[in-house]
């Protein structure tokens, strides 16, 4: 399962994508610092999740979200974020799941655990 991490500070960016990049069945293809970055990473590299925050420079994560939504081949989106206030907007913007950076990493390890294993019994 492909994977890219859009988040602009490079020491989450970088801590999320290694513990992803753990899992079996999973791989990084990308790590982006904002949702500019990461919208061109998705045409590119053809994620099939991503795993982003809100609060970014240039494009923030509902932005990217919104320029997201209609795409008939879109990655399932996994918000990360430590303001938990975004929660309910998140997922009305179009994000699968929302996960609190300090306190659901373990969460949002399980999910992608969980996608990569779905994603390898339909193969």
């Amino acid at each position: 399962m492909r994977v890219l991490v859009v988040d602009d500070t490079t020491s989450v960016r970088e801590r999320i994508a290694a513990m992803i990049s753990g899992l079996a069945g999973v791989e990084v293809v990308e790590q982006a610092v904002d949702g500019v970055s990461g919208l061109a990473c998705i045409a590119t590299r053809v994620p099939d999740v991503l795993v982003l925050d809100i609060r970014m420079p240039r494009m923030n994560g509902f932005q990217l979200l919104d320029a997201i939504k209609h795409r008939t081949s879109r990655p399932v989106s996994i918000v990360v974020s430590n303001h938990a206030e975004y929660r309910r907007h998140a997922l009305l913007a179009g994000a699968s799941f929302f996960y609190d950076k300090s306190t659901q990493i373990d969460d949002l390890l399980a999910t992608l655990v969980a996608l990569a294993s779905r994603r390898m019994t339909a193969t």
